[in-house]
């Protein structure tokens, strides 16, 4: 089995067992994948405070709507778009707007 084939693998196993109610399953995916969104969402707004604001978001929308996940796709795939399609850049507006003038220098 390939490594994408694995963790595609581990992902529907936690997924499963988040919709089972085991939350420990849920802080599994976020040890996963905190660090690739994270990184992604720093390269988009360059503020390490924005960007740690907007990985959490990421992974609170994910929690809420993780009972909705059928598993198409891997978990990365589903959470991953996210942070950086453009139909769900708002959080990023929101974020960029607050910023004061001085932060963007």
């Amino acid at each position: 089995m390939s490594m994408k084939a694995q963790d595609v693998a581990l992902d529907r196993l936690l997924v499963d067992r988040f919709k089972q109610g085991d939350q420990s399953a849920f802080e599994q995916m976020v040890t996963r994948y905190w660090d690739r969104i994270y990184s992604m969402v720093n390269q988009l707004l360059r503020n390490t405070q924005d960007a740690e604001e907007v990985t959490q978001d990421t992974f609170i929308r994910a929690h809420r709507g993780l009972v909705n996940f059928r598993g198409d796709s891997a978990f990365s795939t589903w959470a991953l778009p996210d942070c950086h399609q453009p139909g769900a850049q708002p959080l990023l507006v929101l974020v960029a707007r607050r910023r004061r003038p001085d932060d963007l220098l």
